[in-house]
């Protein structure tokens, strides 16, 4: 299905380029848009489906999550807006490309639930577990949909395949950890991550 899409795609480009008519070029950027964003979803399906195996080792987690925020700051246009990121200065055993994608996906999450309020990251360690706390003040999670988030195609969005959490628990339990969403004290949520904590 990738090959027909990238076909099209590289089709739709060349004929952009020899034609002028604003109104044209618009009709053929909105396909070029549609066909991207079906892509996206192929490239989920491909990743729950068929995960690699993890490739684990010590991941600094405040570098990583720091990353994580610019990146979902740009997405989501909130680049003004601060995400803090703070608490221990700790390493946890992971795969840095796994992890990244799995907290990417739950910061920009609680990016789009508050869009114009706080969203903050704190990590925290014991003796042998990492947390990682992605907490927002959007409307929070409805009862009636709390035990299905995690359900691959269970969706509350228009154009969402569903699959987003569904990767993130995967990612996760590939590399011995887990995620919760929990209601926030005063409104919102917070997405756990617990990750093994790298030794020495």
């Amino acid at each position: 299905v990738r090959n027909p899409l990238a076909g099209l795609r590289a089709t739709l480009q060349v004929i952009d380029g020899r034609i002028s008519e604003p109104r044209d070029r618009s009709a053929i950027a909105a396909m070029i848009q549609r066909i991207d964003s079906l892509n996206d979803k192929l490239e989920d399906l491909l990743l729950y489906a068929r995960p690699r195996a993890p490739r684990r080792h010590a991941v600094d987690l405040k570098g990583l999550m720091r990353d994580v925020v610019a990146s979902a700051q740009v997405s989501t246009g909130r680049s003004e807006a601060s995400i803090p990121v703070s608490g221990d200065d700790v390493k946890a055993t992971a795969d840095p490309d796994m992890l990244r994608a799995a907290l990417l996906n739950l910061t920009l999450n609680a990016c789009q639930a508050a869009p114009n309020k706080e969203v903050e990251v704190r990590i925290l360690a014991n003796d042998s577990v990492c947390r990682i706390a992605v907490c927002d003040r959007g409307p929070g999670i409805a009862p009636e949909i709390r035990e299905r988030i995690f359900e691959p195609f269970f969706t509350t969005r228009v154009n969402g395949t569903g699959l987003g959490l569904a990767i993130v628990k995967r990612l996760l339990e590939l590399q011995e950890g887990t995620v919760q969403l929990n209601e926030r004290s005063g409104g919102g949520t917070i997405a756990e991550v617990t990750l093994p904590r790298a030794v020495g």
